[in-house]
């Protein structure tokens, strides 16, 4: 894990080293174990490194030829990708760094060199012959990517505050941005962020940058992989089993790492298979806890399992966390406005875990991966004859009940949905007119995601959700500013693509896929549970135990959310009896914009000249 940044004047004029120089240190928090940065003429590279990998040698900014490299890089299948390299004659070993084996690689195929990565990266890589910038990030955008276009200025960093230090990037706001945060929690185009001037690449796509232009390119989509016809129940255990400890071993590249472990299936998964896969490691996992606040089962639950793995857990309350508490704290001041009333709560616990490992495993992504689909879709997609027989087995042998999906129930329930239902009732009508904000939400809500998947179209169009992006930046360093990696196993792309080829019945119903695996590592208690939800919801707890945040909206943020909110009507719906709760976290909207337009106000006023501008 590593910050990195860079700049490139393309008109050849003089770089300021010093500018550089104050970017790449403002990134040391990313990188404590070293900080580098490299100039040549008009473009200069900032790196700050996170040693997370004991079995290669440290990144940092790598040269080869006329070729410079500046990556925050996990590369996956190490062993094959050396081979292949070695094949043509690079002078590469498993001790080399991902940087380096990055460089080699596209050395030897160039661009098509992403054909041959697996992992998680961002990175830019410069041409000083063909005076060219190619910048890359990962398939799904695990790894954050920005950039700005200023004039004849480019610069770039997985980190947006970084950029905002340039004094050529302004401070206009994003108005779009507000709106859509305003409306749906986060911003719905994956290109722009919160500032005018800087851009988010998205996941899947390169950008090149010469002298003359900048483009964007596509250069991945979820595959949709051949149906995998099996029929004893070893050839779809095995080929899962091995990819989970390919997937988990690619991920615990040092001896210490951390689990978030709730007690469900998909943490359970990951934490049995690491500790078979690689039984020397050290590990620590930790649960949040309710006891007080509300009764919450999942940390009996992760005891159970901790028990039964030998794991040692530990147990962290989050009962006196309230919402929206700490927030007058500049360290939890969010890049982009998030609506996330638990900032403090978040930011504790990764210093917790950080404590043990710079590395924790996270379960995200087991629902998406085995999401079942609905016997209407079934019939269109897969062959008869192992529908039949897929359908059979889980009816009859294991007494599983699948989703039919043929949508009798929901008109019998009237459910010709009302597009409107949700839409924010407090926006300030000027605001809402200028920029059409009842087109952008019929628009965003009436579009209907294209899936070319034939059985598993609800899984593929899942993965490919926007929210995996809002959901990766907010757990990234640039946003929580504590030097964690977190990473996701299910996520693995050689596991989708297993995933995406079998049939869900009977492995995705309740996932049996799982179940059946960890029956002979775990308690019944364990794989037996059904899925459950968090037993209660603490921010509602609190709005009913009288917690009113919307007062801050109203007395210190006035003045600075008056053109986005209609502060009375806001009030109003806020107050009334029996408040539902999508209702009442909608309405935190606007007071998760006050703090951070508070913020934001307050560092142009005391830094101006050391932020991004007047604009």
């Amino acid at each position: 894990m590593s910050g990195i940044c860079g700049i490139w004047h393309r008109d050849r004029s003089p770089l300021d080293s010093s500018i550089l120089h104050q970017m790449t240190e403002f990134l040391a928090y990313r990188g404590p174990d070293g900080t580098h940065d490299w100039q040549q003429a008009e473009i200069g590279f900032g790196h700050t490194l996170l040693h997370c990998h004991q079995d290669s040698q440290p990144d940092g900014i790598y040269h080869l030829h006329h070729f410079s490299l500046t990556a925050d890089v996990r590369l996956d299948n190490r062993q094959e990708l050396v081979t292949q390299l070695q094949q043509h004659h690079c002078p590469v070993t498993l001790h080399t760094s991902d940087s380096e084996l990055l460089l080699w690689a596209y050395h030897t195929w160039g661009k098509s060199c992403l054909d041959y990565l697996l992992g998680d990266y961002a990175f830019a890589l410069w041409d000083s012959k063909a005076q060219q910038l190619w910048c890359v990030r990962d398939p799904l955008g695990v790894k954050p990517f920005f950039y700005a276009q200023v004039g004849a200025i480019f610069l770039f960093s997985n980190t947006l505050k970084a950029l905002r230090l340039h004094p050529a990037v302004s401070a206009q706001l994003n108005q779009d941005a507000i709106a859509d945060f305003l409306l749906f929690d986060f911003n719905q185009n994956p290109k722009t962020t919160v500032f005018q001037d800087i851009q988010r690449l998205p996941g899947g796509h390169t950008l090149t940058c010469t002298p003359q232009q900048i483009y964007l390119q596509r250069y991945w989509t979820l595959p949709v992989p051949q149906f995998l016809p099996y029929r004893r129940d070893e050839d779809y255990l095995e080929p899962f089993q091995h990819l989970m400890n390919q997937a988990v071993t690619d991920r615990l590249r040092r001896r210490e790492a951390a689990i978030f472990l709730s007690g469900g299936l998909d943490s359970t998964m990951l934490a049995q298979t690491a500790l078979n896969a690689v039984p020397e490691g050290n590990y620590q996992a930790f649960t949040v806890i309710y006891r007080e606040l509300f009764k919450d089962p999942e940390g009996d639950y992760a005891q159970i399992v901790a028990d039964s793995l030998h794991l040692p857990l530990k147990l962290i309350s989050a009962d006196h966390y309230v919402p929206f508490q700490g927030w007058e704290n500049p360290a939890l001041h969010p890049p982009e406005p998030y609506n996330i009333p638990f900032l403090t709560q978040d930011y504790n616990l990764h210093q917790q875990v950080l404590t043990h490992s710079p590395v924790v495993l996270y379960g995200q992504g087991g629902d998406e991966g085995m999401r079942p689909s609905p016997l209407t879709e079934l019939g269109r997609g897969m062959p008869l004859g192992e529908l039949l027989r897929g359908l059979g087995r889980t009816l009859w042998r294991e007494r599983l009940k699948p989703p039919f999906g043929t949508g009798i129930l929901a008109q019998l329930r009237g459910q010709n949905r009302d597009i409107w239902r949700g839409y924010p009732q407090w926006l300030n009508p000027e605001f809402e007119r200028r920029y059409e904000l009842r087109d952008r939400w019929q628009t965003v809500i009436q579009t209907q995601p294209h899936s070319p998947h034939p059985w598993r179209s609800k899984a593929y169009e899942d993965l490919l959700q926007p929210l995996w992006w809002y959901n990766f930046e907010a757990t990234d360093p640039g946003f929580s500013r504590v030097p964690l990696e977190i990473r996701y196993p299910f996520l693995d792309l050689r596991l989708l693509n297993y995933l995406l080829s079998l049939s869900p019945l009977p492995w995705f119903i309740n996932k049996h896929l799982l179940r059946v695996t960890l029956q002979k590592h775990v308690p019944s208690t364990i794989w037996q549970r059904p899925k459950t939800a968090l037993a209660g919801d603490p921010v509602y707890i609190y709005l009913q135990k009288g917690l009113q945040p919307w007062q801050s909206a109203q007395q210190q943020h006035r003045e600075l959310l008056a053109n986005y909110i209609d502060l009375d009507a806001l009030l109003c719906i806020t107050q009334q009896p029996n408040l539902s709760p999508n209702l009442a976290w909608s309405s935190l909207r606007p007071v998760s914009l006050g703090y951070w337009l508070e913020h934001f106000n307050k560092m142009l006023r005391t830094s101006p000249s050391s932020l991004a501008g007047r604009g």
